[in-house]
C-alpha cells in the first residue's frame, strides 16, 4: 500500500478525518468488519475491541507489526 506517501498532505488527512468521524456516526457494520478485518471482527464479537475506527485501526496495525516481528525472527527459533 502506497498511503505512506501521501497520508501526511492535508487534503487526505480532512479526507480520513471525515472517514473516521463518520463510521464513528453511523457504526461500523459487522458483516463489513468480518469481510475486510476478521481478526478485529473476531475480538469485537468476543468484547476484546471497541468497535470503534480507531481502535480497530490500531488493533489492525499491531497486527501487522506481529506478523513482520514473527517472520523475522523465525531464524532466532
Amino acid at each position: 500500500m502506497r498511503s505512506r506517501y501521501y497520508i501526511g498532505q492535508s487534503k487526505v488527512q480532512a479526507e480520513l478525518d471525515k472517514l473516521v468521524m463518520n463510521l464513528n456516526y453511523y457504526g461500523i457494520n459487522l458483516a463489513l468488519l468480518s469481510q475486510f478485518m476478521p481478526i478485529q471482527y473476531t475480538k469485537v464479537r468476543e468484547g476484546k475491541l471497541a468497535n470503534k475506527p480507531e481502535a480497530l485501526i490500531q488493533d489492525r496495525i499491531r497486527n501487522t507489526i506481529d506478523e513482520y516481528t514473527f517472520a523475522t525472527q523465525q531464524g532466532l527459533l
